[in-house]
């Protein structure tokens, strides 16, 4: 009973985790997340590429190699001190949260 439980565990999370590592695995032809990285712009600078977007603390960021790039742009990223690396969304506007900015001129009662 407990074997036939096991196997049927490591089936499910054997197809459950594959499509997640296929969807996140990163390539240097489209845009690629760094996250958890101490200062991920100077690590995306250096490696070469362009900031598409960036986090308030600069430890994540959205990057991507310019178009007449060589290849091997994640391993650069990677060589430079990037600590993960993972495929962005295409729709990297649908990432961005606006900046809200608030004054005494708009507030109703200010």
């Amino acid at each position: 009973m407990f074997r036939q439980l096991l196997i049927s565990a490591v089936i499910v999370i054997g197809f459950s985790v594959l499509p997640v590592v296929v969807a996140l695995w990163p390539s240097d032809q489209g845009p690629v997340a760094v996250l958890f990285t101490d200062d991920a712009v100077s690590v995306m600078s250096e490696a070469g590429g362009r900031i598409l977007t960036t986090s308030d603390d600069r430890r994540s960021l959205v990057t991507q190699a310019p178009r007449d790039e060589t290849p091997g742009f994640v391993a650069r990223l990677l060589r430079r001190g990037a600590r993960f690396v993972v495929a962005a969304p295409s729709a990297v506007g649908c990432t961005i949260t606006p900046q809200r900015t608030f004054s005494s001129t708009t507030d109703p009662e200010g």
